[in-house]
C-alpha cells in the first residue's frame, strides 16, 4: 500500500473526525490512487467509502490488494453517482491534478448531500506573484467561455486552471471559487512542515523524486507540477454544502 501525499491516514482520520464523520457514513475518495485510503476508511474507521482515480494501473493495484474494495476508473468530471449520496468527499492532493477542476468540483457539489464536507488537501503559493497570477485567471476564464469547435466536444481534455499558478493553489481565487460554487469555508489551515517532512523522506527513501515515479509507478502527485517547489506550502480545507 502506498500514499502519494503528505500528511499520511492520520491526517485523513484528523480531517474526517473535524467533519464529524461516523461509522457507515458514506464517503468518496477523488484521486484515490491505490485505494490506501479507502481501505483505511473502511477497515479501521467503518466507513461505507469507495474511491476514483483516473490511473488504470493504480486502481488495478488496489483491487489486486484487497478485491473487495469499491474503486473505479474514472475522470471525475462525470460522476456517475446519485445526487446527494456522500456524507463526504476526501480530494487529498488530486485537485490540482486535475485536468478540469471547476467541472470536478461542481460534480463534487452535486453528489454532496446539503451540509455534507468537502475536505481538500493540496499544494498553494505562499507568497504567488498576484499581478501574473491574475493575468492567467483572466486568461483561464476567456477561455472557458471560448466558443467550441464540434471536434472538442466529447474531449475532457485539461482546460487551463483559474485557480492554480505554476502547479499550485492561489488562496483567494480558491476560496473565491469555492464560495461561487455555494461552499460555506469552515477553515483553511497550513500544514507547510508536513509537506517538507514528506519531501524530505521522499529524498531519503528514493534518492529521486524521479526514482520515487519510476518505482511506485505514478508522478501524478500533487507535487509533479509544481515549478517553484520553494515557494509551496500545503493547506488543509474544509467546506461545507449549504
Amino acid at each position: 500500500m502506498s500514499l502519494f501525499r503528505p500528511g499520511g491516514l492520520e491526517f485523513t482520520r484528523q480531517a474526517l473526525d473535524q467533519c464529524g464523520i461516523r461509522e457507515g457514513d458514506h464517503v468518496l475518495d477523488f484521486g484515490c490512487g491505490d485505494g490506501t485510503a479507502v481501505e483505511y476508511m473502511v477497515k479501521t474507521l467503518g466507513l461505507d467509502a469507495r474511491g476514483i482515480d483516473t490511473s488504470k494501473q493504480l486502481i488495478s493495484k488496489g483491487r489486486q490488494r484487497n478485491d473487495k474494495l469499491t474503486l473505479s476508473v474514472m475522470s471525475g468530471c462525470e460522476l456517475p453517482y446519485p445526487i446527494r449520496t456522500f456524507d463526504a468527499v476526501t480530494m487529498e492532493c488530486s485537485l490540482s491534478v486535475t485536468d478540469m477542476q471547476i467541472e470536478a468540483l461542481h460534480e463534487v457539489y452535486c453528489v454532496l448531500k446539503p451540509g455534507g464536507y468537502l475536505i481538500i488537501s493540496d499544494v498553494y503559493l505562499l507568497h504567488p506573484p498576484m499581478d501574473e497570477a491574475e493575468k492567467a485567471r483572466a486568461a483561464a476564464i476567456a477561455d472557458s467561455h471560448r466558443k467550441r469547435e464540434h471536434e472538442e466536444c466529447q474531449e475532457n481534455k485539461a482546460t487551463p486552471s483559474p485557480v492554480c499558478y505554476n502547479g499550485a493553489f492561489v488562496k483567494p481565487f480558491l476560496l473565491q471559487e469555492m464560495e461561487d460554487l455555494d461552499f460555506e469555508i469552515v477553515s483553511f489551515t497550513d500544514h507547510t512542515p508536513m509537506l517538507q517532512t514528506w519531501a524530505a523522506e521522499l529524498v531519503m527513501k528514493y534518492g529521486s523524486f524521479e526514482e520515487f515515479c519510476a518505482r511506485e509507478g505514478s508522478c501524478d502527485t500533487c507535487f509533479s507540477k509544481l515549478t517553484d517547489k520553494k515557494n509551496v506550502g500545503y493547506f488543509l480545507l474544509i467546506a461545507r454544502k449549504k
